[in-house]
């Protein structure tokens, strides 16, 4: 599980978490793919390096060379376009959820159904394209957790669409509701609603812990400010998960399918927490087989993931005991192959010595899309040369 840690001293928006996002996960070659993956054809993918208060970052801008304004959709045309595009069912599901956040916001506000809903400002091509890249690139991340520094919104009024609003616009300030905000020392949108749904969708804590910073990727804005107009994001771990208990939740299972107790299990129990989990094969008293369900979380994670096994299995009570796991350091690292680039995973040996270990899901995402057999991808990878 990776955790992203959210620096938005300058407000958040769809092109700054989908620049940030490209630098962490080393995928602006993905961004790029996107249109043709969406069935936007006439959509260009601008890449450039710019200059803010001095500090030099990407930029990433969408163009429109048909000429025809994407405007004006609702919130089932765009439903539509994702669902029938050829990017990962995950990612649609994070995209499709971030959408639909945003739809309702402006429905609340206006005061009418969602399926009425006219997404003047966010059903721009750019904007689709900012919350479907935002949306691939932390499913490519992994990212699970998230924790924010106080959202920066600016101040003054903006123009839209219905007219002249305050800042935060009215979307805005609904999707940032709950959250720590505060209005910073310049005129001008600094958060936009692309940018608070996409934020929405992460559910960051704004209580920081001790993080360790593994690796930080940073985006700069159009406008220019008296401070670096930029958003940086960074793949964290937390420092008191190393020294910290782990927890072993096990269950007994000996009246469920064997459809039921599958890898969706498994991919569903890590996906809310748990650090890892297994299936055994046991016999029950008076001879019966059955399947020993073992998961590992933190002590925080302890109550999400008992819960989902009480709710998801049908066993009546779990067992709950503290373990010690002893870990080496890790670090996430990208592959440079004859197929491209494979991210992979680089720890220390007690020796000093370094491991590297191709990522399989990666090497399965490269093999599809080649069409080649998934082992010859992974060879490919561990010849690979580090990025």
């Amino acid at each position: 599980m990776s955790i992203l840690r959210i620096e938005p001293f300058s407000g958040v928006s769809g092109d700054l978490f989908a620049g940030a996002l490209a630098q962490l996960a080393d995928g602006e070659g993905m961004v790029s793919e996107l249109p043709v993956l969406l069935g936007l054809k006439d959509v260009r993918v601008v890449w450039e390096t710019v200059d803010k208060c001095g500090v030099s970052c990407r930029k990433v801008s969408f163009h429109n060379d048909g000429g025809v304004e994407c405007g004006h959709r609702h919130l089932s045309d765009i439903q539509e376009l994702i669902a029938n595009s050829k990017i990962d069912s995950s990612a649609k599901k994070r995209a499709l959820e971030i959408f639909q956040l945003l739809g309702e916001a402006e429905a609340n506000v206006h005061g009418i159904p969602l399926e009425k809903v006219h997404f003047h400002e966010v059903g721009a091509v750019d904007s689709i394209m900012d919350i479907v890249a935002s949306a691939v690139l932390l499913e490519k991340l992994g990212v699970r957790k998230a924790y924010s520094d106080t959202v920066v919104t600016g101040k003054g009024f903006v123009q839209m669409a219905h007219g002249r609003y305050p800042i935060p616009a009215p979307a805005t300030h609904q999707l940032l509701q709950g959250m720590v905000t505060e209005p910073g020392p310049e005129t001008g949108e600094m958060s936009t609603p692309t940018g608070a749904a996409i934020l929405r969708h992460l559910s960051p804590s704004f209580s920081v812990p001790t993080l360790c910073l593994l690796s930080s990727g940073v985006a700069g804005a159009t406008k220019d400010f008296s401070h670096p107009n930029i958003l940086r994001l960074s793949l964290c771990e937390e420092i008191n998960e190393k020294a910290s208990e782990y927890f072993l939740i096990q269950a007994n299972i000996d009246d469920m399918t064997s459809e039921l107790l599958g890898s969706d299990l498994i991919d569903s129990i890590l996906e809310i927490g748990a650090r890892d989990a297994w299936l055994n094969q046991i016999v029950m008293k008076r001879g019966r087989p059955a399947i020993k369900l073992e998961a590992i979380c933190v002590e925080a994670d302890v109550e999400v993931v008992s819960d989902f096994v009480l709710e998801n299995t049908t066993t009546i009570g779990l067992r709950i005991s503290p373990v010690s796991r002893k870990e080496l350091p890790r670090k996430a690292i990208v592959l440079d192959t004859e197929w491209g680039m494979i991210e992979a995973k680089e720890v220390v040996l007690p020796s000093g010595g370094i491991r590297i270990t191709p990522e399989y899901a990666a090497c399965l995402r490269v093999a599809r899309q080649k069409g080649r057999p998934v082992n010859e991808i992974y060879q490919s990878a561990i010849k690979g040369t580090k990025q």
